[in-house]
């Protein structure tokens, strides 16, 4: 997954560590797998949405706790990130457009590590 990412119009691209003929096999990968259909690309466009407008009520929440330290515990922070966490996650679909967007954002903080992934099942 390093080869590609999710570009702001929800396309699959090269990343920017992608060179020589990975190039050329991310290409022919998106047009042979149809990576790139409408339907698909819709699909990530809306996770990228949805994901957006968690963080934005996210940063809102933050503001209002910052504003009255007294109530900031109270607040809904850490469940707020959580969601927008979950998103991420690597059985969530289309996880890599949820992280490109909060990438995009600045708020890579937010994209599951794998201490967040839940244990496997023995």
């Amino acid at each position: 997954m390093r080869l590609v990412k999710i570009g702001s119009s929800g396309s699959v691209e090269p990343s920017g560590i992608c060179v020589g003929t990975n190039r050329e096999r991310v290409a022919k990968s998106v047009k042979y797998y149809g990576l790139d259909l409408p339907a698909l690309k819709e699909a990530r466009l809306q996770v990228m949405r949805e994901v957006q407008e968690m963080f934005e009520v996210l940063v809102q929440t933050v503001a209002a706790a910052n504003e009255v330290p007294a109530a900031a515990d109270l607040l809904p922070v850490p469940k707020e990130a959580e969601l927008i966490t979950a998103k991420t996650m690597p059985n969530s679909p289309y996880a890599l457009a949820a992280r490109s967007r909060l990438i995009e954002l600045g708020m890579p903080e937010l994209i599951a590590r794998p201490e967040d992934y839940p244990a496997p099942v023995i």
